[in-house]
C-alpha cells in the first residue's frame, strides 16, 4: 500500500480495500487491474498471518504476478 499511497499522495495508514478501489476508480484504472491489485494485497495479508506453507516456486510466481500488477498500475497512473 506504500506504493499506492506515494503514487496518489495519500496517507497509507488507515487505507482499506474499499478506499483503494474508490481511489483507483477515480483515476480511471481498469476494473480488472483494480481487482488484480486488491487480490495481491489480500494474498499478502493472508500470508502475513498464515503458517509458512508456500514453497519457493509459489513465492516466485506470486512475486512475478505482483510485480506485473504494480508495473501496470504504474503505467495506468
Amino acid at each position: 500500500m506504500g506504493f499506492l499511497g506515494n503514487k496518489l499522495n495519500v496517507a497509507e495508514a488507515g487505507l482499506v480495500t474499499d478506499d483503494i478501489a474508490q481511489l483507483l476508480q477515480g483515476k480511471n484504472v481498469a476494473p480488472e487491474l483494480i481487482s488484480n491489485y486488491l487480490a495481491c494485497l489480500h494474498t499478502c495479508d493472508f500470508q502475513r498471518f498464515a503458517p509458512a506453507t508456500a514453497n519457493g516456486g509459489e513465492m516466485q510466481q506470486f512475486y512475478d504476478k505482483a510485480r506485473g500488477v504494480i508495473e501496470e498500475l504504474e503505467d495506468a497512473l
